[in-house]
């Protein structure tokens, strides 16, 4: 039933009346376009109430709900620039909207192409409308008033003083809301239903850039890309744009005009929350996507026999042990010794953009899988679902949904992922234990995150634990259960709650009380000791606080190191903070092992250290990492792929790269491949475009498994995404190719150690947009994927195993702190068999005596200067003539202090920045010694192997990852690509099973580009 009745009718009369008199202040004067979409159902283009401007759906009719037009993703509606004015100086948008979700992120109108030119963007995210627009030349920043985050609890104006104090935010998704923005030559206003929430000024005027591009309604663009980069999923009406800036009296009497057209009060559905104010729209992403097939209408001919002959249950009535087992040079997942391939399926049991649990789509894509031959799997288990109270448990849930997987696959193993959220009995019962975060000057208290810094969350947390799995392994279905990952903090990574999205996380009660007790441990319960440490004669161990954000930030005019005297309180909140993550992690692992008689693996989330400097990894207390690859309880280590790199044609490295420690300890890593395909609804974390990209990626993944020695598994966040036969029939050969494997030799061929120090990134200062240190560590690992030869990555504490492997080619990414222990350690392995050391940075510029400019002669063997100033440099090669140099082509530019040169005659010197020594060689007798202050880059890397002569298998850039047995080829651009084989060999393409020849030095093929092949070699 419409509820545009006769209280609808009497709005139109105050509409008609209300523009009546809008007229006689100025007329329609200004107005380009009134878009009313009431009666636009099954079309596809739609004239405005001005009848001069069109606006045209491209993939389907308008869908149309509640007599407005619905938004979603993949719904491509645009307005033509062709009958549309230049607007350059003034201009107001108007629309009324209703949201889905409150905190997602709502493009309203958008004109231009990611990253320029953008002429503007008026959108909405969670509470914040936001209107900005980029200036020629300038595509790197935002002018208006911009928001910082794409939805959630973390958005926030760039700049909060542009708030108007006491303004009334949109609070909620289910509310008819009118959003206004004006512009006039720079000065740029907000209003929510007719009443001003956010204002700017510019110093000086500023002017909108026209172009050529249209108008998209609910939907932004990138330049080269056909879908949809952002969607909106909400209803909008009433859409207006004037060619002028409305006056704030006027903006007032446009909402009062419209107001009756809309219902007042909420219109979340009974029995729904604000997260699903409107039903699910996939009408528009249908119409686009081949063999989509949301609500699994279609069973797969593959499923399809799979049901007709289902396993038997044969670990049902009794228990197993499992264990990871080292076979033909890799680790292996063994069940009762037995081992298999470490792939699995972890199908998704809740759908967070509903809050539901969806046990019937889990059990179709566990049927799916099973189909192509997985055998393990993972079931993602959330205490707020059975645990009712504290020590009250409706344990038949929690049954219910293993019954539920068991019944898709009788024979199934299956990983148990417990998340470590907080139910919402101890959020009543607790309220100062939960964690509070600032997002700029907002202090907010994180919900559904376990409080890290908490010793009661961890008590309890604890006991939950304890008494699930004990549950589980008294149950019928323990025999089918081959671990638990206990998955703690924000995301189940055990990010501290918060810091995921940037803020400065630490802030409750709970966390201060363990920070005072931790700081009584360092300073041996002596307060004279913390006021000297901290400068501050008035501490004391009951009034020391969390430092506040602004401290947190501190730099020494833009040196990338803090000095930790200067700044001790900032160590040791960062110190702190780092030991109550490993602490949680560890006591969660042990109450495990404790639980089930250590008859069960255990799995963490960890590993993320390498990205060091971003904004969220300064505060998500993940740094240590040492310990927990050392740790008796913990077995494997899963980390997830980084989101930046992952399509077709990129690196789609893991991000935790530690495969040298983890074979170095014992233990497995594990990838997460959590991949967003084609048939996902919206444009983000890595999604890919098409059916062919989605296979090549997923082929990628297996690539670096099989090579690399982790294991992996797809965790699908919507079980459809991979229900498609031609992916279905890709896992399976995936499948057959594991298992097959398991009978070759797939030890490592590495000749490449790339080392990591988790210690120096300590003594770095808050550098959240530092190019120059992501190039310095994370980008040198994603360089290393394409430099031609195989690696392993190791943490700086393995340089004291004996059993760590020798290399020829040795990569110090970040060796800043280091002691005398760790020195001499790294002289015995390094200084023989004429290897090469690649020092980064400021090698061994701190030790236990603080900075020191000689420790760097000490480790490198080179005389260094230091400059304490911030420069932007770029490095110059000098001796082209030099191995090292052959492939550099070019060089970024860094704006990065201190700098450091080497001097001295005894050099080979190959590249310079400002005119001084930047990049060079030491040659001495049993070993060569390699400085570079810049980022190593893929061909200074390339040119470092052959200088070290470790063997380079590709000369093209691309990815290319190898073993003894196996090289993983993934191609970036077209071309014919050649692989030179260490020695003669029998070679096939696994996936296909073709042959390409017997005997043969090198592999020869012509590929497109994003091709992804895995070649086994036979000698």
């Amino acid at each position: 039933m419409r509820w545009l009745g006769m209280k609808a009718v009497a709005g139109a009369l105050c509409l008609a009346v209300g523009l009546l008199s809008l007229g006689e202040e100025k007329g329609n004067d200004g107005l380009v376009f009134h878009f009313d979409f009431k009666d636009s159902a099954g079309k596809k283009e739609l004239t405005d109430k001005t009848g001069n401007v069109k606006c045209i759906s491209k993939n389907r009719d308008f869908v149309i709900q509640q007599d407005a037009l619905r938004l979603a993703s993949c719904a491509e509606i645009y307005i033509p620039s062709e009958n549309l004015p230049e607007i350059k100086d003034e201009l107001t948008i108007s629309a009324w909207i209703l949201k889905k979700s409150t905190p997602e992120y709502a493009p309203i109108l958008f004109k231009g192409t990611h990253p320029g030119p953008i002429q503007f963007l008026f959108t909405l995210s969670w509470r914040y409308p936001g209107f900005c627009y980029k200036l020629p030349n300038q595509y790197y920043r935002w002018n208006g008033i911009s928001i910082n985050g794409l939805g959630g609890s973390s958005s926030r104006y760039d700049d909060e003083k542009l708030m108007i104090p006491g303004a009334q935010y949109v609070e909620s998704s289910g509310y008819w809301k009118n959003l206004t923005a004006v512009f006039n030559r720079g000065k740029v206003e907000l209003y929510i239903d007719g009443k001003l929430v956010a204002k700017r000024i510019s110093e000086k005027s500023e002017s909108l850039q026209p172009d050529k591009s249209p108008i998209w309604i609910g939907a932004e663009k990138v330049a080269d890309e056909k879908e949809n980069y952002m969607s909106a999923d909400m209803l909008l009406n009433d859409l207006r744009m004037y060619k002028r800036a409305l006056s704030p009296g006027e903006v007032k009497s446009l909402y009062e005009t419209e107001e009756g057209r809309y219902p007042k009060g909420s219109q979340i559905p009974k029995g729904e929350t604000h997260i699903n104010a409107l039903p699910v729209c996939r009408d528009y992403i249908k119409a686009v996507m081949k063999g989509y097939d949301p609500e699994f209408n279609e069973k797969l001919k593959m499923t399809e026999e799979y049901e007709k002959h289902l396993p038997s249950n044969t670990y049902g009535g009794r228990n197993i042990e499992t264990s990871v087992k080292l076979a033909n040079g890799r680790t292996y997942l063994a069940v009762d010794g037995k081992i298999k391939y470490p792939v699995l399926f972890l199908p998704s049991t809740y759908d967070f953009t509903t809050n539901k649990y969806i046990f019937r789509e889990m059990a179709l894509g566990i049927k799916d899988f099973s189909a192509a031959g997985i055998e393990l799997f993972s079931m993602s288990v959330f205490p707020d679902y059975y645990c009712i109270d504290e020590n009250k448990y409706d344990w038949q849930k929690l049954d219910d949904l293993f019954k539920k997987a068991l019944e898709a696959n009788p024979a199934a193993l299956i990983l148990v992922e417990y998340f470590l959220i907080t139910p919402p009995w101890f959020e009543k019962k607790y309220p100062d234990e939960m964690e509070k975060c600032y997002f700029g000057k907002s202090l907010r208290v994180i919900p559904r995150v376990g409080p890290l810094g908490s010793e009661k969350w961890l008590e309890i947390s604890k006991k939950i634990l304890r008494d699930v799995v004990s549950h589980i392994e008294a149950s019928d279905y323990a025999g089918h259960v081959i671990g638990y990952n206990p998955c703690g903090g924000q995301s189940g990574e055990w990010y501290w709650p918060g810091s995921v999205y940037g803020g400065f996380t630490g802030y409750s009660k709970g966390t201060r009380e363990s920070f005072r007790k931790w700081l009584r441990g360092k300073y041996n319960n002596n307060n004279e000791l913390l006021k000297k440490a901290w400068n501050d004669s008035s501490v004391t161990f009951n009034s020391a606080e969390v430092p506040p954000p602004e401290a947190r930030m501190a730099n020494d005019n833009g040196m990338l190191f803090l000095d930790p005297v200067k700044y001790c309180r900032i160590f040791d909140i960062q110190e702190f903070k780092n030991d109550m993550t490993v602490l949680n992690m560890e006591e969660a692992a042990k109450t495990i092992k404790e639980s089930c008689s250590g008859k069960k693996l255990v799995f963490e989330f960890s590993g993320y250290v390498m990205s060091m400097n971003s904004h969220k990894m300064y505060n998500a207390g993940l740094r240590k990492i040492d310990k927990l690859f050392s740790s008796s309880y913990i077995d494997s280590i899963a980390c997830l792929l980084e989101y930046g790199q992952r399509r077709g044609g990129e690196s789609g490295l893991n991000v935790n790269p530690f495969n040298g420690t983890a074979a170095l300890r014992g233990k497995m890593i594990w990838q997460e491949d959590d991949l967003r395909t084609h048939f996902h609804t919206k444009m983000e974390s890595g999604r890919t475009s098409s059916l062919e990209e989605t296979i090549t990626v997923i082929k990628r993944g297996f690539g670096y498994s099989i090579t690399r020695n982790i294991g992996f598994w797809w965790r699908l966040f919507d079980n459809t995404w991979f229900h498609q036969e031609d992916i279905m029939e890709t896992v399976a050969e995936i499948k057959k190719a594991a298992d097959k494997s398991m009978s070759t030799d797939e030890s490592s061929v590495s000749e490449v150690a790339f080392i990591f120090d988790e210690k120096s990134p300590f003594y770095l200062t808050y550098a959240p947009n530092s190019t120059f240190l992501t190039g310095q560590c994370w980008g040198a690992y994603q360089e290393a994927a394409r430099m031609g030869a195989p690696f392993d990555v190791y943490l700086m504490s393995d340089i004291k195993d004996k059993n760590m492997p020798d290399y020829k080619l040795y990569v110090f990414l970040n060796a800043y702190y280091v002691d005398e222990a760790t020195r001499k350690a790294i002289d015995e392995k390094v200084k023989k068999n004429s290897a090469v050391s690649v020092w980064c940075y400021a090698p061994g510029y701190i030790s236990e005596k603080g900075f020191d400019i000689d420790g760097m002669e000490k480790l490198t063997g080179m005389k260094f200067d230091i400059e304490k100033v911030e420069k932007t440099l770029t490095l110059q090669i000098t001796d082209t003539s030099s191995a090292i140099s052959k492939y550099v082509s070019s060089a970024n530019a860094y704006k990065f202090g201190p700098i450091f040169y080497c001097r001295g005659d005894e050099m080979k010197v190959i590249g310079t920045a400002n005119g001084k020594t930047a990049l060079t060689v030491k040659e001495f007798k049993d070993w060569r010694s390699v400085y570079s202050l810049m980022p190593l880059t893929k061909g200074l890397l390339m040119g470092l192997c052959d200088y070290a002569g470790v063997h380079v298998y590709s000369r093209s850039f691309d990815v290319l990852s190898a073993n003894r047995s196996h090289i993983m080829l993934h191609t970036s651009t077209a071309g014919e690509k050649t692989i030179l084989l260490p020695k003669p060999s029998n070679v096939s393409e696994i996936i296909t099973g073709e042959r390409l020849g017997d005997k043969i030095d090198k592999i020869v093929e012509k590929l497109p580009a994003q091709a992804t092949r895995i070649y086994e070699i036979k000698e």
